[in-house]
């Protein structure tokens, strides 16, 4: 797998008036196939790609699918996120770069789009995992992916995955410097979507992810995944089918995770959340 970063500025991306128009209007849609639609659209008439995803990457929780889209059976676009979102995210060669280059990337947001940006290369020969090799490549007919990421907050970062079918030879010398000129469009669009999701919801997560992390830095990966969905309102039926784990271990998990922190159930794990940001907990 290789990774490497680029300065937006060197974009280098001609749209025509139709594409710009279909990208800037798919910025914020509803329809989850939208945007990501209409970027594999333009990225198809210089790269060889047939699907494109765009997640949303917030601390330790299970990233969130923003958009998805594919040549063909659009469903099976999103029958694989949820299994990547649910069992093998951990596993992407993509958080061995965040963490490598996070220093290197400065945050963005909508009103400051990027000026750095994360590239990946992974083909699935590299993948070390074989589940997620076979789920989200080898059955999907996925030789390689290309992506972008932009960073949006300390810890959380919006990726635009494409992905080049097993039928077509690798991606050419040609087809990366494509890429890496198309990169900062798609980067803009997916952090100006993800700033548009669900009324402010994304940064929310992210802060409440930070949180967490501060409020005791010895939880476990699965410890932090738990608390942040209870803070979610999710149930513990839920938290087990979302994580693929039963429910007595959801609740193992949360009973060490409160003895780390010093509370004994959601509301007061709620109202120390909201005393960092000087908050009155709410009563009742």
């Amino acid at each position: 797998m290789h990774h490497w970063i680029i300065d937006a500025s060197r974009g280098s991306a001609s749209l025509s008036a139709a594409d710009a128009t279909r990208v800037v209007a798919s910025i914020g849609s509803e329809e989850r196939t939208a945007l990501a639609a209409a970027i594999l659209e333009i990225a198809r008439r210089r790269l060889d790609v047939h699907r494109c995803t765009i997640y949303g990457y917030e601390g330790e929780r299970s990233p969130r699918l923003l958009s998805g889209a594919g040549s063909g059976d659009a469903w099976s676009v999103f029958r694989t996120a949820a299994r990547y979102t649910r069992e093998f995210w951990h596993h992407d060669g993509i958080r061995v770069a965040i963490r490598e280059r996070q220093p290197s990337i400065p945050a963005c947001s909508r009103r400051a789009p990027p000026a750095r940006l994360l590239l990946q290369r992974q083909r699935s020969i590299e993948i070390d995992h074989p589940d997620y090799r076979a789920a989200c490549y080898e059955s999907q007919h996925v030789a390689e992916r290309a992506t972008v990421v932009a960073r949006t907050a300390r810890d959380c970062w919006v990726a635009t995955h494409l992905y080049r079918a097993t039928s077509a030879p690798g991606f050419s010398a040609a087809e990366i410097e494509a890429f890496e000129g198309l990169a900062p469009l798609f980067a803009a669009c997916a952090v100006q979507h993800y700033a548009a999701d669900v009324d402010g919801e994304a940064a929310y997560r992210g802060t409440v992810s930070e949180d967490i992390g501060a409020l005791c830095p010895d939880l476990t990966v699965r410890e932090r995944e738990v608390l942040l969905r209870l803070l979610d309102g999710l149930t513990t039926e839920r938290i087990a089918a979302d994580l693929d784990i039963r429910p007595t271990t959801v609740v193992t998990y949360r009973t060490r995770a409160y003895e780390k922190i010093g509370v004994r159930s959601r509301r007061e794990l709620f109202a120390r959340v909201l005393r960092r940001h000087g908050q009155a907990p709410i009563a009742g």
